[in-house]
């Protein structure tokens, strides 16, 4: 099941509205917007702040939503990577974590030449 059946399985069965999702998810009345590109497959790449958000009304793990947007589920870090994926989940990068994010890159691009 992709993210967009996901999320409206989880959202039908509990007889809301789009616009009540957006406003239990903290999305506010602007979110009905979201939650209908979502649900129609017109967002290829979900902000993980908004999924974290939409899991937290749902009352479901973030995983559940993570996993139906195809985004790899971590469950012991092992690499650089699984570790920036559990550091940056749910979060939006301000200015320092995306001076990191630029810094984590070019030691992986060095790495693979």
């Amino acid at each position: 099941m992709n993210l967009a059946e996901k999320i409206k399985e989880l959202r039908v069965d509990r007889e809301w509205t789009q616009t009540q999702l957006a406003i239990k998810a903290g999305l506010g009345q602007e979110g009905r917007n979201y939650i209908n590109a979502l649900e129609n497959g017109r967002i290829s790449r979900p902000s993980a702040e908004k999924l974290v958000k939409i899991a937290k009304a749902f009352d479901v793990d973030d995983d559940v939503l993570f996993e139906a947007a195809g985004i790899k589920k971590v469950s012991k870090p092992n690499t650089e990577v699984d570790n920036f994926y559990i550091w940056l989940k749910g979060k939006e990068p301000s200015k320092r974590d995306l001076k990191k994010i630029m810094e984590l890159a070019e030691v992986l691009l060095r790495e693979n030449e």
